[in-house]
């Protein structure tokens, strides 16, 4: 019977390890390419009407400054607005449902946080002064990752112009203004189709939460407001979305 020998090359070892070190760059990079990415992804959707408002004779900075400050302002407002009556009403419906709920839920529901109350919950949900730190610093990695994605998609804005020059790596061609244009109108589809589906999305599913909250109040169904805006957050899911966010107003009514 003939032995069989496998031969593995040089060059089949160092594709491995090249495989691999890629491998192992790519996870340790993941979260900074997300960033990189949901940035970009704000930008199809601001620069638009950033560009919009400079049609009213605007400079570009301001023009950015004052569309970020409407998004977040927007944010904030609705956010306030919305938190304390959703953290009562979801406490409430848990206990319809028979799911032990959380003291924090009717905490924040009123706003009730003194500093004694605030070191409390610390050390209840903290168990040690280091697991408290660590929720500290998982709330400001948080924080500061919402900051970066948001500074970064300004940046993206303000070089929009520009955002051509390092597309153009993935065109082969000796013709430089070929290039160019082709870059240039690589990106302005992917703004165009990437930023309108954003935008639509986004208006989608406000308009969704808002009258499944104005149907759920005309037909006296409690807790209206958690299940309005699981009604606006499944509709992000095609087909399929709109049919699990029935499913509790149903078994509520």
């Amino acid at each position: 019977m003939k032995e069989t020998k496998i031969e593995i090359s040089m060059r089949t070892i160092a594709t491995l390890l090249l495989v691999a070190v890629g491998i192992y760059v790519f996870t340790r990079i993941t979260d900074i390419l997300l960033q990189i990415f949901v940035a970009f992804v704000l930008m199809t959707a601001l620069n638009p009407i950033v560009n919009r408002l400079q049609k009213l004779k605007m400079s570009r900075m301001i023009a950015i400054l004052l569309t970020y400050f409407l998004f977040v302002g927007s944010l904030i407002v609705i956010i306030a607005a919305i938190v304390p009556p959703f953290a009562d009403q979801t406490g409430k419906l848990l206990t319809l449902l028979n799911i032990p709920s959380d003291p924090l839920m009717e905490k924040i529901s009123h706003l009730r946080f003194t500093a004694s109350e605030i070191w409390s919950l610390f050390t209840q949900y903290g168990g040690s002064l280091s697991q408290v730190l660590s929720v500290v610093l998982s709330a400001f990695s948080v924080l500061f990752t919402i900051f970066t994605v948001l500074v970064m998609s300004v940046y993206l804005i303000l070089d929009r112009e520009r955002l051509h020059t390092y597309v153009m790596v993935l065109f082969r061609s000796s013709n430089r203004d070929g290039k160019e244009q082709r870059s240039r109108e690589l990106l302005q589809r992917i703004e165009h189709s990437l930023g309108s589906w954003v935008r639509g999305e986004f208006l989608l599913m406000v308009a969704i939460g808002v009258m499944t909250f104005i149907g759920l109040s005309i037909l006296n169904i409690p807790y209206a407001l958690p299940l309005a805006i699981f009604a606006g957050l499944m509709e992000a899911l095609p087909n399929i979305g709109p049919t699990l966010s029935a499913i509790p107003a149903i078994l509520v009514a």
